[in-house]
């Protein structure tokens, strides 16, 4: 399963939750180039089942069946694509109902369209791949999706997500208001206060330059490295200390590499390849100005926050618009756009008096609001939502 997820099970499952989890035996086609899979500091109950194709072109699991006959679950959470086996596996959907197992989907919400409105938001809204690819589905995969939606939205309980627009898109599709819950997404923000602690008592990894800048995430195209890569040396035209400190690995490295190259500007990158603890990650917030996101993204901005950064970015998962508000812990940039990227990077070094006024508010939303704490709690309410508890 994806890094980043265990931390929260393990919360939900120390608030007295049996938390049992399916995944796929082997490498998930279902999640993205270079994502960090893991196993370890898991307190839960893991199961590993063999993942095929269906007629659909989407993945599911087989013996899942025989899997919930064996455990009999109260609650099941379904995110995507296994959500489609409610319309597309009558009798899957079947099982569920004949034991009285509630139904929660755990939704992305942001790249979902309101009902019988899926043409105009297609129109509006550029979604890509992660090749930065324009996906444009055809009218007929529109109503297709919007009555595969809507059904299994009707046989759901509820439905977690983790941004906000989710209570003006989900409602649409005939979901009481008082069965969606955002639940926050978030990292391990008790292992990251951990490690900043120990990180505040040990030599920094780079000398101090409040040009630097950082980007953490995997290296492809959506991410728009590219873009951040222009900007620096932009920027070092004005500032010539700037520097860009780039977290990552994937496939788009030697792309960047020739561009930085042709740009001249690779003496002021530091490339540190793929980290993911907090220890060896933390050394690079510590000692960067700001954090930006130049493409999509998510729980880096989290991570960013709790290490006291200010944030740039523009349009990334959705979650974007709870944790950074504008000239408060961060500042926004017009999606796509270069200029407007470097003009608030050109804000911020000009004006280093935000640069402390934004990071402590970055810490104090982590810490009061967005948390593994918080979140874990959000999920647990769901869950006796749904059974009446």
């Amino acid at each position: 399963m994806p890094h980043y997820l265990p931390a929260l099970l393990n919360a939900i499952s120390k608030k007295g939750v049996d938390v049992n989890v399916v995944i796929p035996s082997g490498k998930s086609k279902t999640v993205g180039q270079n994502v960090k899979m893991t196993k370890e500091g898991i307190y839960f109950n893991l199961i590993e089942l063999k993942e095929y194709k269906t007629i659909y072109q989407k993945y599911f699991f087989k013996k899942i069946n025989s899997v919930i006959k064996e455990i009999k679950p109260d609650i099941i959470v379904m995110v995507w694509p296994y959500m489609l086996s409610l319309f597309f596996k009558p009798a899957f959907l079947f099982l569920l109902k004949q034991n009285n197992i509630k139904i929660i989907i755990r939704e992305i919400p942001f790249q979902v369209p309101p009902y019988r409105e899926e043409w105009k938001f297609y129109r509006d809204n550029y979604i890509f791949d992660e090749n930065h690819t324009i996906q444009r589905p055809s009218l007929v995969n529109i109503w297709a999706m919007r009555r595969i939606r809507k059904f299994y939205y009707s046989h759901c309980d509820a439905t977690v997500n983790y941004c906000d627009i989710a209570v003006d898109i989900i409602p649409t599709y005939g979901v009481a208001r008082e069965n969606i819950f955002i639940c926050d997404n978030t990292p391990d923000t008790d292992a990251l206060f951990e490690a900043k602690e120990r990180l505040l008592k040990s030599p920094p990894v780079l000398p101090e330059n409040r040009f630097r800048m950082l980007h953490v995430g995997r290296l492809v195209k959506w991410k728009r490295v590219d873009m951040l890569i222009r900007v620096a040396a932009k920027l070092k035209n004005k500032f010539p200390d700037t520097e860009l400190v780039i977290v990552g690995d994937g496939p788009e490295e030697n792309n960047l590499r020739q561009l930085a190259r042709e740009m001249q500007i690779e003496d002021s990158l530091i490339w540190t390849g793929a980290l993911y603890d907090y220890d060896s990650l933390g050394k690079y917030f510590m000692v960067s100005t700001v954090y930006v996101l130049a493409g999509y993204g998510g729980l880096s901005i989290n991570e960013a926050m709790g290490f006291g950064k200010p944030v740039i970015c523009s349009v990334a998962d959705g979650t974007e618009k709870k944790l950074v508000r504008h000239n408060y812990n961060g500042l926004y940039f017009k999606d796509g756009d270069e200029q407007s990227l470097f003009e608030q990077l050109d804000y911020l070094f000009t004006h280093p008096e935000k640069i402390g006024i934004f990071s402590k508010n970055s810490v104090h939303i982590i810490k009061e609001e967005i948390n593994l704490r918080t979140v874990a709690d959000c999920y647990v309410s769901a869950f006796k939502y749904v059974l009446g508890q």
